[in-house]
């Protein structure tokens, strides 16, 4: 991944935990769960991604579908406990799909 894209994730997602309650409570579900903090930035940063992709390729509609998209899977990591598995190892201990 090219590194100004890779650090201008990590800052979307810190403001993401700075300012979106859902967001803050899926990083600190993921942290306190076991997977180190940096790992759960980039599992956020995914969803950023997801996003993002999703709303530029979007019409109206298909923007509010991409949203809807993203906060179920911020949800998701908050509760659901296979999800968040299944999130935290899509990329294993390595992060090797952001370097």
């Amino acid at each position: 991944m090219n590194p100004l894209a890779h650090l201008a994730m990590h800052a979307a997602v810190k403001g993401q935990i700075e300012q979106v309650p859902e967001v803050k409570t899926a990083f600190e579900k993921m942290v306190a769960t076991g997977t180190p903090a940096l790992h759960a930035e980039h599992v956020l940063a995914t969803l950023v991604g997801e996003l993002m992709w999703g709303l530029s390729r979007a019409s109206k509609r298909g923007a509010a579908k991409a949203k809807e998209r993203y906060d179920r899977s911020s949800q998701k990591l908050c509760e659901d406990s296979t999800f968040r598995e299944k999130m935290t190892k899509r990329f294993g201990a390595s992060h090797a799909a952001f370097e």
